[in-house]
């Protein structure tokens, strides 16, 4: 069993509009080692999503990135794509776990595991099926001589957020492929929902979705009560090239309906250019961290940015209610993504998801120096729990050498009263067996 240590601060929060809520920080200390590199000790934590278990007050399932790796694109021998992966067969976890009095429990661990059992790995994606030009390094070599280069893995994944169903079984979304997986309770795949076509264990959805950057694929996902699941891109796509970058504010969220493999697509539309002096965020720089569904048209999102000057950290409340589904990535000989912003879209009717100001995070009792506000959880109505991936608490230079980032993984419990709560909210279907939660 893991444990942890958990520093509890409670706090009011007295900002104009936000008086309504209340925050506790909790700051995870310790966690089992992975391994040392360079005298320093990394231990299991990078947590990129969470979402709470039904019927139970404090528990949530997280899930780990692919591991920690290196920069290594000032290596005298890299041509600028080259990571080190000191660590090439950890496998991203699943952590249950439990808040109880001043400290986290973790209940049980479980490994994502390809459709035979085995344990995946977050090796990059072969060519073709998601690759984008990525090279991972096991060492940082000395000499030309030295480089070893490894492979690829067809069930590489790097997950993102994660969501679950009333039968124990999981969803994730990872961004190497822009795909989604359909996960048992034991954290093998059922199914990956993917832009790369169908094959044994897939779903071939939108190649439009081919068009992420690297490493900006799906970020959040949510599953509603009806059972429909929705995978949140990160940013804009390059589509049809990296030119639209500077000006589309257009960003996308794929649904799926498990019951029949049917899917549809929507336009999300980011907040644009923002100038604080000499600093500025680019449509290019939103990022979604993770999303929540409130009912089956609504969810919260958060939309986050800092550089800086500026730290724009936000919830929204979204609704796909009346947003129109995109049935052709090509219009008028343009990409979904030309047509730039609601006016553009509207021009071609299509009109995007909603969007409502639900929590500003930084006006909230957020600490805005935490800027990768990556876990989202809705645990009732007047509850929300918003998380950080502190990327297993290192950092790197460009030549590979390892610091410590002085970040352990943080959750924020935000007591939510009054008018701050979350309206229409409905709780997901209660888990058929919470026992076998408990592994």
């Amino acid at each position: 069993m893991l444990r942890f240590i958990i520093c509890v601060a409670a706090m009011a929060v007295a900002a104009p509009g936000f008086a309504q809520v209340t925050a506790k920080k909790y700051t995870n200390h310790t966690s089992p080692a992975i391994m040392d590199i360079q005298g320093m000790h990394v231990r299991e934590s990078g947590f990129s999503g969470l979402i709470h278990i039904p019927g139970t007050e404090l528990e949530f399932y997280t899930i780990s990135d692919r591991g920690f790796n290196l920069d290594a694109k000032k290596s005298k021998f890299s041509e600028g794509k080259e990571k080190i992966l000191p660590y090439p067969n950890y496998c991203p976890k699943i952590h249950h776990i439990k808040l109880a009095g001043d400290s986290i429990q973790v209940l049980g661990t479980t490994t994502v595991k390809r459709p035979d059992g085995t344990d995946a790995t977050g090796l990059p994606l072969p060519v073709g099926a998601g690759n984008t030009g990525e090279v991972i390094w096991g060492n940082m070599p000395t000499s030309k001589n030295d480089i070893h280069v490894l492979g690829t893995d067809p069930w590489g994944v790097d997950p993102e957020g994660i969501c679950m169903c009333a039968d124990n079984s999981f969803w994730i979304c990872e961004e190497f492929g822009t795909s989604m997986w359909h996960l048992d309770a034991s954290g093998k795949v059922i199914m990956r929902y993917s832009p790369f076509g169908n094959a044994d264990h897939q779903v071939g959805v939108d190649t439009a979705l081919r068009y992420r950057r690297p490493n900006k694929g799906f970020e959040g996902i949510a599953i509603a009560p009806c059972g429909k699941v929705y995978g949140f891109v990160q940013s804009t796509m390059a589509f049809p090239g990296s030119g639209v970058l500077d000006s589309t504010r257009i960003m996308r969220i794929l649904e799926v309906d498990p019951a029949t493999n049917k899917t549809r697509m929507f336009a999300y539309v980011n907040d644009g250019t923002i100038i604080n002096g000499d600093d500025k965020i680019k449509p290019r720089d939103w990022e979604i961290g993770d999303a929540a569904a409130v009912n089956d048209s609504e969810f919260l999102v958060i939309e986050h940015k800092a550089k800086k000057s500026i730290s724009h950290l936000i919830i929204y409340k979204i609704n796909i209610a009346h947003a129109t589904p995109i049935t052709q990535d090509w219009v008028g000989g343009r990409t979904i993504e030309q047509y730039y912003d609601e006016a553009g879209l509207a021009s071609i009717g299509i009109k995007p998801v909603t969007k409502e100001l639900f929590m500003d995070l930084n006006k909230s009792g957020w600490d805005p120096k935490l800027a990768k506000t990556e876990d989202l959880a809705i645990v009732n109505d007047s509850t929300l729990v918003v998380g950080i991936d502190n990327d297993y608490g290192i950092e790197s230079t460009p030549e590979g050498t390892v610091t410590s980032s002085g970040i352990d993984p943080i959750m924020y419990v935000f007591s939510l009263k009054g008018n701050s709560k979350i309206k229409n909210y409905v709780a997901p279907p209660m888990l058929t067996n919470l026992q076998a939660q408990n592994k």
